[in-house]
């Protein structure tokens, strides 16, 4: 097998192959890219163990070099963050009070859509001295073709997703509201018919007229429903949040994520580096002193 196998192979995965014989049916359904990225790991290092076996079984690995699809193209676009006045002005045009509670969760928590949609009364815990609400689940795509795209309630993106979020006195009150009366089973954030939100129904009918409203009248950006998340975080920084303990709220997996996401907006300590680095420089060098002895 050559590296032009390899690359077929791929294309391959992302296209999927119809049935010739009735283009309605799939031989090979199409895979999302993280898919296919994890299939071609796995391919390279049975090569790879081909390789550096005893018996050499192989000289090459022609999965080396595979060019592969981002699994990040669908969030290509440039994260907005939001000024407490700028959310302001789009939450004043959500006119549906349960659908500004949830824009106001989002926003003061930092959860991904998901999670906080997926949420229910009993994941809220409002009797300890810091209320918290407990992410364990969040709602899945199923893949094209599978189920017809439907949605289904699994585990959080990743490991540390799993999480307790703190919340504060304004965001206990909110929970408090929405989980009176209710049954520990039932959704904590509720459609005026009592059931869970949907995404296109939320963003089409409630945040985007909001958006759109809040340009009309002045505001300067145009942020996306994930782009409260990413606000979040911002004034997490702002208020000189370490970034260990920002990632924990979030729940990103890696501080990595966190620092490559967010780290270029940490400018609290500008000031003490400038400083150091004044002081460092300001301190006569080596040779600068013997330059001047000579």
């Amino acid at each position: 097998m050559a590296p032009d196998d390899i690359t077929d192979w791929v294309r391959l995965e992302e296209d999927g192959e119809r049935d010739p014989k009735d283009p309605k049916k799939w031989l090979r359904r199409e895979a999302d890219p993280k898919s296919v990225r994890n299939r071609h790991g796995l391919l390279f290092c049975v090569f790879q163990a081909a390789v550096e076996s005893t018996a050499q079984l192989r000289t090459t690995n022609p999965c080396k070099g595979t060019r592969l699809p981002r699994v990040d193209d669908h969030v290509d676009e440039e994260m907005c963050f939001l000024e407490h006045d700028e959310y302001q002005r789009v939450a004043v045009e959500i006119t549906d009070p349960d659908a500004r509670d949830l824009a106001d969760w989002l926003v003061s928590t930092g959860m991904r859509w998901g999670e906080a949609t997926a949420l229910r009364v009993k994941d809220i815990s409002l009797l300890s001295d810091i209320p918290t609400a407990n992410v364990q689940r969040a709602w899945k795509k199923a893949k094209k073709g599978a189920e017809g795209g439907a949605y289904y309630l699994g585990p959080p993106k990743t490991k540390k997703a799993r999480r307790l979020v703190a919340l504060a006195p304004a965001q206990a009150d909110l929970a408090r509201r929405l989980v009176a009366g209710q049954a520990p089973e039932a959704f904590l954030f509720r459609t005026p018919t009592g059931k869970h939100w949907r995404h296109a129904n939320y963003y089409n009918r409630k945040w985007l007229p909001a958006v759109k409203a809040a340009i009309a009248k002045g505001l300067p950006k145009r942020p996306r429903l994930h782009d409260l998340r990413h606000t979040q975080a911002a004034w997490l920084i702002a208020a000189n949040i370490p970034l260990p303990a920002i990632q924990i709220r979030l729940g990103h997996e890696s501080i990595s994520t966190t620092v490559d996401r967010y780290g270029h907006l940490v400018r609290s300590l500008d000031g003490d580096i400038t400083a150091a680095v004044a002081a460092a420089m300001s301190t006569v060098s080596p040779t600068s002193h013997l330059r001047s002895v000579g």
